[in-house]
């Protein structure tokens, strides 16, 4: 399901496609009683699901999250239902809760029984439609309130998710009837944490091929996301910015050579292509600061690589569409303050990415105002973040509780 996001911002068909997938693969068990509503005098028991506990993209962003949970009021739970070995992500996060359990050799009823026995009152599928997901245990009720959020950035078209995690801009109420969801809304959809690892020796632009002098513009998105339409853009702007290269992420020779392919035959030097391999988090970090400018990806925006970038102080430009995952790059940046680098379509975007590669003085303006608005903006203020998110449980435990 997930590079179908890659393909088409189409709500209706993005709801449509999700909900087949998801009724053919994981059925909803109707018959399944739903779990008692049970909140203890002290605290509200939560489980996080997730195959990803370890260094991965979701927990990359939430492992603060878990650590600043407030736990006079809330009894956290994190089931891990990976394969793999914990790493130092997995140890961080087993630290930072309650209870880490083990699920990855545990059946769905086993599993089930596990949540039940602890009485869980939400339950948040940081999967979705991802590799390694059990949504087949949500389909038979883990808990009465049960969330779709971070893993897979759309609607994963069942009933049996009770919400979706997002914002007023990633999801606003014009485009609500695009979710089978109910919207739960934050401030700021993503979270963050702000404990990143960052190499402190910044590396030289010459020793990753890249000039000096030259107008990097770069994108280290996955490159299942980048569309004939979208790399068509990236060479006018090139063939707009005299000397600027082109930074991309080469996971594979044969991605090199296509992108190279492409570029000379829309008449651009396959030379001003530039191509990273990929290295330990903390040295990819430390990249961002020998780019200028970042380029995003549409349909399928930038969600970590983005945060990645403006933590960074690298400004990025976005266009936004219709769908969730189209939208998210947009999302961050109004949440630190740049909403003048969003564009509403690939020719604002082309045009904005050419007007500010041809002002040195304005890229190194928006780099100083990420810089210092890192600590103060929403985007990075994760105790808010978490504070938003604990009230927004408490208030569908409320709403719950009528009925």
């Amino acid at each position: 399901m997930l590079p179908l996001l890659a393909v088409t911002d189409e709500l209706a068909f993005l709801r449509q496609a999700a909900a087949q997938y998801t009724d053919k693969n994981y059925p909803s068990h109707l018959s399944t009683p739903l779990p008692n509503l049970i909140c203890s005098e002290k605290r509200i028991a939560i489980g996080y699901f997730s195959s990803d506990f370890n260094h991965h993209a979701v927990s990359i962003l939430s492992s603060e999250l878990f650590e600043l949970h407030d736990r006079s009021k809330f009894e956290v739970h994190a089931f891990y239902l990976g394969h793999a070995p914990r790493d130092a992500t997995a140890q961080r996060i087993a630290a930072a809760v309650d209870y880490f359990w083990e699920c990855r050799h545990m059946d769905d009823e086993a599993i089930l029984a596990l949540a039940h026995q602890h009485n869980l009152v939400v339950a948040v599928d940081l999967n979705g439609a991802t590799a390694g997901c059990r949504m087949s245990v949500f389909a038979k009720r883990l808990a009465p309130i049960q969330i779709n959020y971070l893993g897979f950035p759309g609607s994963v078209g069942t009933s049996y998710h009770d919400y979706m995690i997002a914002d007023d801009y990633v999801v606003p109420d014009h485009l609500s009837h695009g979710y089978t969801e109910r919207i739960m809304r934050l401030p700021c959809f993503q979270v963050n944490d702000r404990k990143r690892k960052v190499n402190v020796n910044i590396p030289a632009r010459s020793d990753l091929g890249l000039s000096d002098s030259a107008m990097v513009y770069c994108c280290f998105n996955n490159t299942y996301k980048i569309t004939p339409t979208m790399f068509k853009a990236w060479m006018n702007i090139l063939r707009q910015v005299e000397h600027s290269v082109l930074w991309l992420l080469a996971d594979a020779p044969s991605t090199q050579t296509n992108l190279s392919v492409c570029a000379e035959q829309a008449g651009i030097d396959p030379k001003r292509l530039v191509f990273a391999s990929r290295v330990a988090y903390d040295e990819y970090m430390a990249r961002y600061r020998c780019a200028d400018l970042f380029l995003d990806t549409f349909p399928f925006n930038a969600g970590t690589t983005a945060s990645d970038a403006l933590w960074m102080g690298l400004p990025l430009i976005t266009y936004s569409g219709h769908s969730y995952a189209s939208r998210m790059a947009g999302s961050l940046l109004n949440a630190v303050g740049l909403p003048e680098l969003i564009a509403s379509d690939i020719h604002g975007y082309q045009s904005l990415a050419v007007e500010v590669g041809l002002q040195p003085e304005r890229l190194q303006e928006l780099r100083r105002r990420l810089i210092d608005t890192r600590d103060s903006c929403l985007l990075f203020d994760t105790p808010r973040f978490t504070q938003s998110l604990e009230s927004a449980y408490l208030d569908a435990i409320n709403q719950l509780r009528k009925y």
